[in-house]
């Protein structure tokens, strides 16, 4: 009787080590599959971000003065390009609203201010600001310190 208690321990002793190698096992499995899975994720970000990067380097093309700004978060980045004239009159925007593979820059046809300062004194109103919108804040920063700039380089003396 003892016998069979010491060979139904071991029975249950080798059950148990076989479960545990199993358990490894799938646990570099599901490992494996992980790493796959981040690394075709990443082959298939490169040709989008190869588009997006022309399409960018065009819209910039289509004004004298641009300006980008971009609002990073690990639900995904939001960008927004302004365009406007050497004397800081906005032309258009754009924006770069979404996650997917089909992403792309659209003409912001909501965008109403004229100029930079506009467009920040119409983002210091709201209350709480979209990602989208703290990226359009940040285009619209960056244009209206280079217009600033470019104002105090015709007050300076000119050197005669």
């Amino acid at each position: 009787s003892k016998r069979k208690v010491s060979r139904l321990q071991s029975r249950g002793h080798r059950f148990h080590q076989r479960e545990g190698e199993r358990n490894r096992m799938n646990l570099v499995g599901v490992t494996v599959i992980l790493l796959l899975g981040i690394a075709a994720n990443k082959l298939i970000a490169l040709p989008q971000l190869n588009r997006i990067h022309k399409q960018l380097l065009a819209i910039k093309k289509s004004a004298p003065i641009s300006s980008v700004g971009l609002q990073k978060h690990w639900m995904g980045a939001r960008a927004y390009v302004l365009l406007a004239e050497k004397d800081g009159t906005i032309r258009r925007g754009y924006k770069l609203d979404g996650n997917t593979v089909f992403s792309k820059f659209e003409e912001d046809l909501e965008l109403k201010a004229k100029t930079a300062q506009e467009l920040l004194n119409t983002l210091k109103r709201k209350r709480k600001l979209s990602r989208l919108e703290l990226a359009q804040k940040m285009a619209a920063n960056f244009l209206n310190n280079r217009s600033a700039l470019a104002d105090q380089e015709e007050n300076l003396p000119s050197k005669a």
